[in-house]
């Protein structure tokens, strides 16, 4: 087995330093020597952007044909998160209750030793008839149920589905994730379609037990001058479900559009700058992240020639955390193309639509 350390040491020389610290860089490797490089072809490294915070994380995508390699690492792996991701896996296929399951994300903490894993559901970005309405379907119930293990404990599906059904109509929820590594008893609700405004109203019927105001004020006009910058507007907004209603973090994530990443620039210069002024991200930082996108050939070991590596800096998260300063986080965004094989083109398109999530 070639480990995904492989693939994090051929990223090593595109990776900024003030980003992802030669520590944090081996914390990554040695995260990766359990799992299988060719468990994903497209993934994030996720950095924090405030000053002496070098803490990284990584986030996996699975697709269908990728899912044998979650049952290996889980193998050789401890923790109930990479336990019940195997289960899934062996219980996914394009029949029956799972038939709407687009793919998976494995969000992995480097600091933490062993990691296990937080998972999340996905049933793509874009509203199909196939995907997006297993929330009404039920579909998505019985992939949290495979993932856990178990139903839902009715009161925690009771706030589950009131947080679902209190959307405004055009928002809906692409993603669950349930992570393993803190509380299980937590699902994270990840929903698109939602404005500054209406994020606001959403957490006010859902008795949010954070402050909706301070969190408009923390926010203030960081939508608009992102908005001004973006050609791709997709506002996500994170938090979690217990049976005691809605947790009190929330995070707030701002995709950036993929297009001029590829001839280097990122459009979305000036909400970058004002991370900056706000203090949440350094300047060195926001360079780093300027220098992040292109693409190059690299070679992998774990593959038998060589492969278009394509960087796009994906999202920034705001995270609102009571009795804490706010947070932000960037995800770098990697993916992995064999360059000769014939599956290269249609396997891009697919990864292009999910390389936006």
């Amino acid at each position: 087995m070639y480990p995904l350390g492989g693939t994090f040491a051929v990223l090593r020389p595109h990776l900024p330093r003030a980003l992802v610290s030669d520590a944090a860089f081996a914390r990554l490797v040695a995260l990766g020597h359990g799992i299988p490089a060719a468990l994903t072809r497209f993934a994030y490294v996720e950095c924090r952007l405030a000053a002496h915070d070098d803490a990284v994380d990584t986030v996996l995508s699975v697709m269908p044909e990728e899912r044998a390699q979650v049952q290996a690492a889980a193998s050789h792996s401890v923790g109930r998160g990479w336990a019940r991701a195997a289960a899934l896996c062996e219980r996914w296929d394009a029949a029956g209750p799972h038939a709407a399951l687009d793919h998976l994300w494995l969000e992995l903490d480097a600091a933490t030793e062993p990691s296990d894993p937080g998972v999340f559901l996905s049933f793509g970005d874009v509203p199909r008839m196939d995907r997006v309405p297993a929330t009404a379907t039920g579909a998505a119930d019985a992939a949290l149920e495979a993932l856990l293990g178990a139903p839902l404990p009715p009161l925690h599906a009771a706030h589950l589905r009131r947080a679902i059904d209190a959307l405004p109509a055009g928002a809906y929820v692409p993603y669950y994730g349930v992570m393993f590594g803190r509380s299980d008893r937590a699902v994270r609700l990840c929903a698109i379609g939602l404005d500054d405004v209406a994020i606001a109203t959403w957490l006010w019927k859902l008795r949010w037990p954070g402050d909706v105001d301070a969190l408009g004020r923390l926010l203030g006009d960081l939508g608009a001058v992102w908005a001004e910058g973006s050609t791709h507007l997709r506002r996500m907004v994170h938090v979690d479900v217990t049976d005691d209603g809605l947790g009190p973090r929330a995070g707030v994530e701002y995709g950036l559009a993929p297009s001029p990443q590829l001839r280097g620039q990122i459009a979305e210069r000036p909400f970058l700058d004002t991370l900056v002024t706000r203090g949440w991200c350094t300047p060195e930082k926001r360079d780093a992240l300027l220098a992040w996108p292109g693409y190059s050939a690299e070679h992998f070991p774990h593959e038998p020639w060589r492969s278009l590596l394509v960087r796009r800096l994906n999202h920034v998260k705001i995270v609102h955390r009571p009795d804490a300063p706010p947070q932000a986080k960037a995800y770098l965004a990697f993916l992995d193309t064999m360059l000769p094989r014939a599956r290269t083109v249609s396997r891009a398109a697919r990864s292009e639509a999910t390389l936006h999530e």
